[in-house]
């Protein structure tokens, strides 16, 4: 059975797609059939003692099934082979143990962005970075002190109306490559947003990878030049059990799948949100790719797949 590169190799048979519109055979009626027989198993009396209802919801899965499969907006796939720095030293499979030391003071600097950000403490966030750091966000880009005016004028609008929402980092882990003078962090974050939306509590949760690019200054300072993120899922949800948002499909369904609902939400705030920070499309290998050409000593600009302005 194929499903837009999903293979299962136990039914020779194929599910064509064009658009919306789906042939199904008779290899996915019985996949249908194989998960409800599973779910009746919990619910018998109520589907094998009505045959219409058992015979409504075959149709319903067959219907189903002319439907886009969401989870085909998220996938993993392995990183163009070209974008690898194989030369860099990572996780202590290469290199000494004085490289170790490096990627945890590399380590210590980028989780400061949730401690420090989001305790607006930021002479320490500052600290972080290299003088004219640029940082790219789906909400402002700009260079460093542009990015700390745009986040105390946001943080000064923090009403339970207001149009800036309450952000907080979780930090989940993080890799760092080192070479040379050049280092890349990648680091797992996941984006709480509190959000006010007509007088509906609701709390954004973005999953995402944070990319740093650092470099080593005079007397061996390690420091941000660059930041820049992909967003891997969102999902908006009611703070309060039992009240609940309804938002629009057909509006919802115009921004990149990663950070569908937080891209939305960004919107309706009156902050168009940048359109090209999404890991399931393109702009996930460019990023690799940059990340490759800092390790080994490029220049690179910090646009994904947009006009590119600055240069380092």
């Amino acid at each position: 059975m194929h499903l837009s590169g999903f293979t299962d190799d136990r039914y020779d048979t194929d599910v064509r797609q064009s658009g919306n519109d789906v042939t199904v055979t008779t290899a996915s009626i019985v996949s249908y059939l194989g998960i409800l027989t599973r779910y009746a198993d919990r619910k018998s009396t109520e589907y094998f003692n009505s045959p219409l209802r058992f015979l409504e919801h075959i149709l319903t899965f067959q219907f189903a099934a002319k439907m886009p499969h969401p989870s085909l907006e998220y996938t993993t796939v392995q990183p163009a082979l070209d974008t690898y720095p194989k030369n860099a030293t990572r996780n202590n499979a290469n290199g000494t143990d004085t490289d170790v030391l490096e990627r945890l003071k590399i380590r210590e600097i980028c989780e400061g962005w949730g401690m420090y950000r989001d305790a607006a403490e930021w002479q320490n966030y500052s600290s972080m970075f290299h003088p004219g750091a640029y940082i790219t966000t789906s909400w402002t880009q700009g260079r460093l002190d542009d990015f700390i005016a745009s986040s105390k004028e946001g943080f000064e609008k923090q009403t339970p109306h207001g149009p800036f929402p309450y952000i907080l980092h979780r930090i989940c882990g993080q890799t760092v490559d080192i070479q040379g003078d050049r280092a890349i962090s990648k680091m797992k974050v996941t984006i709480t947003c509190r959000i006010m939306l007509d007088d509906v509590e609701m709390d954004n949760e973005a999953d995402t990878r944070f990319f740093f690019f650092l470099s080593k200054h005079g007397q061996g300072r390690w420091g941000v030049n660059f930041m820049t993120l992909l967003f891997d899922k969102d999902k908006m949800v009611p703070v309060v059990p039992g009240k609940a948002f309804d938002i629009p499909e057909n509006e919802a369904k115009q921004y990149p799948s990663g950070y569908r609902y937080l891209a939305w939400a960004e919107s309706k705030a009156g902050r168009p949100p940048k359109m090209d920070l999404n890991a399931h499309g393109p702009e996930r290998d460019i990023l690799y790719a940059k990340c490759k050409t800092w390790l080994e000593g490029g220049e690179v600009k910090p646009n994904l797949t947009g006009h590119d302005v600055v240069q380092y």
